[in-house]
């Protein structure tokens, strides 16, 4: 077998291993757009998105009399936060998410997206159910609450994935899930990704889903179960993948290999 023939046939096996895509998510924002009614989250009076979800910390953004009520708009309009990238900068007492999801980004549908995305492992925390671990999305955002009882707060928000998830109202739980991590690891909201629209291109992804609120949540935060619409806007950078890599490798191999046997022809001719 010659040298091309044999670079020939190691790359054609290569992409036959794999035809799929990878990339990595890099930035974008999320959009929060609670329904506008009078008994969901009545309590919720200021939404920290940007610079303050970034640099506040957790002393600071309970603390109403420095940091005080602002209006936030809610459906149809909503409040769009930023996505995180893979390593974030901690203020005091926070536990802002990074980004660690990879994905195919060939996906045409919202179910081979998710195929290829690691699932968290589920459990029960102190705020109830949780999730742990997996590939996740970070999003910058806190949301508050004065109530009577005190001032609380949902933040350090992640995307996360569980398919065995069976939490919510048992029609939706398909597991693309909202949990929030300021004080512990808790599933605040789930995706209806049945009826989502996801579009999925080489420079980033996007889609929009019903946003449902969890059982323990809905009581203790005050928010309707069908808390609103909840959009995402990636972006993303492709990874080249092991196979693709290899490709490189063999490339050039071959090139070398082929300059070597032409300098060895050429020296035997001239002897």
């Amino acid at each position: 077998m010659t040298i091309r023939n044999l670079v020939f046939t190691l790359s054609s096996i290569l992409l036959g291993i794999s035809s799929s895509q990878a990339a990595v998510v890099t930035g974008g924002t999320a959009t929060f757009s609670l329904a506008d009614t009078a008994t969901n989250g009545a309590f919720a009076d200021r939404f920290f998105v940007g610079n303050d979800a970034a640099t506040l910390t957790r002393g600071q953004l309970i603390d109403a009399a420095n940091y005080p009520s602002v209006s936030f708009d809610r459906a149809p309009g909503g409040v769009t936060a930023n996505i995180n990238g893979g390593s974030v900068v901690q203020p005091d007492s926070r536990v802002r998410q990074a980004t660690n999801l990879d994905f195919d980004d060939t996906a045409s549908s919202i179910s081979s997206f998710l195929s290829s995305w690691t699932a968290a492992t589920p459990g029960f925390g102190a705020f109830g159910p949780n999730l742990t671990g997996g590939e996740q999305v970070g999003i910058d955002a806190a949301l508050r609450f004065n109530t009577p009882l005190g001032i609380l707060a949902i933040g350090e928000i992640a995307l996360q994935y569980d398919p065995t998830s069976t939490f919510g109202e048992g029609t939706f739980g398909e597991g693309l899930t909202l949990t929030q991590n300021l004080d512990a690891n808790a599933i605040i909201w789930q995706l209806d990704i049945d009826d989502a629209t996801f579009v999925n291109s080489s420079s980033g992804f996007s889609f929009e889903a019903d946003m449902m609120t969890t059982a323990g949540p809905a009581g203790f935060y005050g928010l309707d179960t069908n808390a609103g619409r909840f959009s995402i806007n990636a972006t993303t950078t492709a990874v080249p993948e092991p196979s693709s890599l290899a490709l490189l490798g063999i490339g050039s191999l071959g090139s070398i290999l082929f300059r070597r046997r032409r300098r060895s022809c050429t020296t035997q001719g001239r002897g």
